[in-house]
Parts: structure tokens; C-alpha cells; sequence
């Protein structure tokens, strides 16, 4: 993770826990650097709190442990909030002979928790930080560095806007903080059930920056991926649209290595029920077993544009799969025709995948078509990594801020 030099420079409503530089603060001003260790000073956790927040943040506890473990720098009962465009601020630091531990927990006025962890050990690059937010507004980040003068690890965390949506099987919800203007989003459709094939499609994944005010209500749908045979052949859940929906296609009824298609990841504006991002769902895999050297079988990988989604099956050209993005609902089309050499279902999106076609060759589905709106800007439309073809998965963040 790198946390761009933005998040320090951000409106009111977020919070920022950074490491303490030995050469320079966030401010600029030059921090003392730590001079020759006594045997108590052999492991030290540094880090600074900045909060970025109209409200103020309660300390919950602060615990330490280790070796002769002493506070340097204790943590603040409270954290204040900013004030003219300056963040709330205090020093943590700690130090201790061996086995150095922090854990800090500060709680809001609404009663979200962020919790904090990091170590500090001898050997260079084996600390581990970890941190957690129970806030549906806010999201943690962290990394820490080794300082090599000093040999001790530095933190850096921050509480920002932002929230990381996985695949739940029904809607959720955001709401856009106080003095939040724009987020960046990640968000990846749903991949192809497998049914049989080493690894499933991947869906679509897009990235860009989404104008948003303060208070805008954002419904959010993170889409499933598609089953296969073993699963009931349904497709992958996405979000309903009246008598339609975001989902992918069901694969062929019965017991042939057919698939269903993956969901739609999608992000809606509430107050309008206009689609904001769509992230076009995988074609189902058709059945394996009827691969006649060329790889048909494979769905449709995630839709790349407006334009539709890729077509299944990546073989030769009599045998391609369904098409990508021609369905006549988002819904991805199912796969009706069951029997030998099954053929799999298309994906969801702004137009769903068609079904392969059963026969010869046990074709791929579509996969769904992805889709922007004129809201979204620095767009980027590519497809998951391979390794991701699972559920889908929405990200927000504050931008400058990445994981």
C-alpha cells in the first residue's frame, strides 16, 4: 500500500495515523533521530496520530507489551478534531528490551471502533501492522518502513473515506462523508462458474474517480460468482432491477458440466436508480470435456466497454461461445439446453451475456457488458487478474489513498 501525500492535505472527514519520519515530521519540522539504543530501546514502534475529522476521536485503550516495555509518547485520552484546515494531532511511541507489541483503539461519536496494531522486530522487514474499522463511512489503511538509520520500523495508517465492499448476496449501502467531493473506485464483476476448467473467467474490472457531494446516498451491489455443476449450475447473484436484475445466466439443468454466468458488480445512484459503474460478470465455462483442442470452453471473460462484453469461449471462429453483451436484459442469458457437451451461461452487466450453445463443442457463455457514467472520470476498463475469478468485490477510497 502507498498512502500519497494527499490524504495529509484532505478536507475535514478523515482521520490519519502516519509514521514518524527520523528526518522530517508531516509539518516539516525536523524530528529528533533516536541516538545510540540503550538495551531497553531495542525494538521501538513510532508513529504519529493526525485527525482529519470534524469530531473527535476517544481512546478506548492503549496497551503495550514486550521486554521492559515503557511508553515514550503515550496516546491522548482524546484526539482532537481539525480545526482551520489543521488536523488534530499527538505522538505514540514505545520502546522495550524484545518482543515490542502496540494495540490502540479509538471509538467516534458514533460508536464505530478503529483498532491498530504493529511490532517491532529486530530483523529487518519482519514487523507486521495490521488495522480494522467497523465504520460503514471510513476505511483503514496502513504500511510501515524500516529506517535504516535508526533499525526500527516506522507506521503509517489512516482512517479515510472510503469502505471495501465483498460479495454479500444482497444490496448495501453508502453514504458520501462530510467535505468528500470525489472517491476513486475499483470495483470487479463476478467471474464465470468453472465446470471443469482449471480456472474460471474473470469479470470486468473498473477503476476511476466518481464525483460525489456530501451526503449522496449510493447503493451498492457486489456480484456472485457463477456456480457450476456441483453448485446447482445457478449464475452469480446480482443486484434486481425491477423484473430484472444484475445476475448471471443459470447454466443447463441437470447433471452436464455446464455453468452459470458471473454477477454484475454495479454502484447506483440512489435518488435516481441510474447506474454509476457497472463491472461486467464472466460467461460461464461450458463442459471441459468436450475441448476439441481449441479453447472453447472457457466463458467470456468480463466485459471491456459499453461496447459488450467479450464473447465466450476464445476458440476458433465456428466456435466462439455465446456473444458478449447482446442479451436483451442485464441479466446474462441462461443456458436451456442441457445434454452432452453442455454449453454455459452469459454474464450480468448493462447487457447480459448470451448462453453458449450446446453441441459439438460445450461452448463458453458471454460475458456482461461494463458501463460508466458521465459522473466517473480517468476511467480504466480492463479484466480481473486470473487468480481473482471469484466474487466480485467494490472498493471506495479517498483519492490519493491506496491499498
Amino acid at each position: 500500500m502507498k498512502l500519497r501525500s494527499k490524504i495529509f492535505t484532505a478536507a475535514a472527514g478523515c482521520a490519519v495515523i502516519a509514521g514518524v519520519v527520523a528526518t522530517a515530521g508531516l509539518s516539516g519540522t525536523p524530528l529528533a533521530a533516536v541516538g545510540v539504543l540503550g538495551e531497553d530501546e531495542f525494538e521501538q514502534v513510532h508513529a504519529t496520530l493526525l485527525n482529519w475529522s470534524d469530531q473527535p476521536l476517544t481512546l478506548v485503550s492503549a496497551t503495550h507489551s514486550g521486554m521492559g516495555t515503557h511508553w515514550k509518547d503515550q496516546a491522548p485520552q482524546t484526539l482532537p478534531a481539525a480545526t482551520a484546515g489543521k488536523p488534530g494531532q499527538a505522538v505514540v511511541s514505545d520502546y522495550s528490551a524484545g518482543g515490542n507489541e502496540v494495540n490502540l483503539e479509538y471509538q467516534d461519536p458514533d460508536g464505530h471502533i478503529y483498532t491498530f496494531y504493529a511490532d517491532d522486530a529486530a530483523t529487518k522487514g519482519s514487523s507486521k501492522i495490521t488495522q480494522t474499522s467497523t465504520s460503514p463511512q471510513y476505511d483503514t489503511y496502513g504500511q510501515w518502513q524500516y529506517d535504516e538509520t535508526n533499525q526500527f520500523q516506522t507506521v503509517e495508517w489512516a482512517i479515510a473515506p472510503g469502505h471495501t465492499f465483498n460479495y454479500t448476496g444482497k444490496a448495501d449501502s453508502y453514504t458520501v462523508p462530510t467535505g468528500v467531493y470525489s472517491m476513486d473506485v475499483t470495483a470487479i464483476g463476478g467471474a464465470g462458474g468453472a465446470a471443469g476448467v482449471s480456472e474460471p473467467s474473470p469479470g470486468a474490472k473498473i477503476t476511476g474517480t466518481i464525483a460525489v457531494t456530501p451526503g449522496e446516498q449510493l447503493t451498492v451491489g457486489v456480484g456472485g460468482v457463477g456456480n457450476d455443476m456441483w453448485n446447482n449450475v445457478t449464475g452469480g447473484w446480482g443486484l434486481p432491477i425491477g423484473s430484472d436484475s444484475y445476475s448471471g445466466g443459470d447454466g443447463a439443468p441437470g447433471a452436464s458440466l455446464s455453468s452459470g454466468g458471473g454477477g454484475a458488480s454495479v454502484i447506483i445512484d440512489a435518488s435516481t436508480g441510474e447506474p454509476v459503474v457497472i463491472a461486467g460478470g464472466a460467461g460461464g465455462a461450458g463442459d471441459v470435456g468436450c475441448n476439441q483442442g481449441s479453447d472453447v470452453n472457457t466463458g467470456g471473460i468480463g466485459g471491456t466497454g459499453t461496447d459488450g462484453g467479450l464473447t465466450g469461449g476464445n476458440g476458433g471462429p465456428n466456435n466462439q461461445g455465446g456473444k458478449g453483451g447482446a442479451n436483451s436484459q442485464s441479466q446474462g442469458q441462461s443456458q436451456t439446453t442441457d445434454g452432452a457437451c453442455a454449453a454455459g451461461a452469459g454474464g450480468g452487466g448493462l447487457a447480459g451475456g448470451l448462453a453458449g450453445i450446446t453441441g459439438a463443442f460445450g461452448e463458453g457463455g458471454g460475458a456482461g457488458s461494463s458501463f460508466t457514467s458521465d459522473a466517473v472520470s480517468n476511467v480504466g476498463v480492463t479484466n480481473a487478474d486470473w487468480h481473482l475469478a471469484s466474487n466480485g468485490s467494490i472498493v471506495l477510497s479517498l483519492p490519493g489513498v491506496q491499498s
